[in-house]
């Protein structure tokens, strides 16, 4: 008997449980709406945390835009000397270069670099009649125009000197080291490229009769290229013809080493400087081009109808002033980023002795007042300044600037 109610009772547990599963069975089909609820809830906490972080995003973005609006907006009205401005007292005149994060000063009798604190970080001494100067990516060259003097420079200190066969009239500097100098004398105009210690890599002759004579030349960063501006003479028509010679490992199998040529007739390229990027930037007496490195694939080209008066650049900008902006001044700057866009107009009513853009600054100055003006055309200083005879204006900080005179060089914080 036992066993059989044991049996009996088994039989009825597993009718039980056979029941029970049916009877989830049957409610198996709600499911979905509990998982579409829980579905729903997520989602709207998604909504929720993308709202937010959609908001932030926006009021990060505006608060930089108003930020930017009211720094660019601002406007300083006077300035102060700083207390422990340098006081130069030689009988040769000082040049100075901003060259990025250093100042180069030079003279007829040597050289130093100074850091963001005016300390030297190095000092030389020399004896040159007519120094001049070039760098590129913190490489320094300083030659003797008319002389044969030779010196290049890093950060640290001298990295090379040589000296000429024929007096220079111009060099410029890789950042590598290597120099290029246009050599006078002679029947003919000769560019010679060394290397910083001296070494010659090639002579390129300037026939002036058939291939033109040099207006100006440039090396690429990475010391590859040469490209140069000969200015020709086909009958009473001048024009020019850019040649950009490859000293890489691929220039070697080219003709003359030749890597790109173009024409121009009627069109002069007095100036070539090097862009961000390596790029090459050819400014023409009616415009300017740009190039790709070692190419002469144009990237922008802009064309004037207006005479320039002069050119000012950096890496990244080039600009350019024009006569007669309007009735109330004299001059119109227009500034451009190196793909062709003009970022700025500037009526100017201020007869300068020297422009240039830094930064995201443009900066002019005469022997007794200085202006600045934002990368938008906003005035941000206008006014006289009590040093007198400037010869330099170096910007060193956000609104900090070293005033080089005849007689002393000072720092100046600009104030409201």
């Amino acid at each position: 008997m036992e066993k059989k109610n044991s049996f009996r009772e088994q039989f009825h547990n597993r009718i039980s449980d056979l029941l029970s599963i049916a009877a989830r069975r049957d409610h198996a089909p709600e499911m979905p709406d509990d998982l579409e609820a829980h579905r729903q809830k997520m989602s709207r906490r998604r909504k929720k945390r993308i709202f937010r972080a959609a908001s932030f995003v926006i009021v990060i973005v505006l608060v930089i835009l108003l930020v930017t609006t009211s720094v660019s907006s601002i406007r300083w009205t006077g300035y102060r000397v700083a207390a422990d401005s340098v006081v130069e007292k030689t009988d040769n005149v000082s040049e100075y270069r901003d060259i990025g994060d250093n100042i180069l000063r030079y003279s007829s009798d040597g050289a130093s670099l100074l850091g963001s604190d005016l300390e030297a970080l190095w000092n030389v001494t020399y004896a040159m009649e007519q120094p001049s100067a070039d760098h590129c990516g913190g490489t320094v060259v300083i030659y003797d125009k008319n002389g044969t003097s030779v010196m290049v420079f890093n950060k640290k200190g001298m990295i090379g000197a040589f000296e000429s066969d024929r007096p220079l009239v111009k060099a410029c500097v890789s950042k590598s080291g290597n120099v290029a100098a246009l050599l006078a004398g002679g029947d003919n105009a000769v560019i010679k490229y060394y290397t910083a210690g001296g070494e010659e890599i090639a002579a390129l002759s300037a026939d002036a009769e058939t291939s033109g004579y040099p207006a100006d030349f440039i090396i690429s960063e990475d010391g590859y290229y040469l490209t140069v501006s000969y200015m020709t003479v086909i009958g009473s028509r001048a024009g020019s013809r850019l040649v950009v010679y490859d000293f890489s490992r691929d220039g070697k199998s080219q003709n003359d080493n030749v890597a790109a040529s173009e024409e121009s007739e009627d069109t002069l390229i007095p100036l070539l400087f090097r862009g961000e990027g390596n790029k090459l930037t050819a400014v023409t007496e009616n415009g300017f081009a740009v190039y790709k490195a070692g190419t002469l694939e144009r990237t922008a080209a802009v064309r004037f109808d207006e005479d320039i008066v002069s050119v000012f650049h950096d890496e990244s900008h080039v600009g350019f002033v024009f006569a007669g902006g309007n009735e109330n001044s004299r001059y119109e700057v227009r500034l451009y980023s190196l793909n062709g866009k003009m970022i700025a107009s500037i009526p100017l009513d201020f007869l300068y002795d020297d422009i240039a853009v830094t930064g995201d600054q443009v900066i002019l100055f005469n022997r007794a007042r200085m202006a600045v003006y934002s990368m938008e055309g906003t005035c941000r200083f206008d006014d006289s300044l009590e040093e007198g005879d400037l010869s330099a204006v170096i910007r060193t900080g956000w609104r900090t600037y070293l005033l080089v005179s005849s007689d002393r060089t000072e720092t100046i914080t600009l104030t409201f």
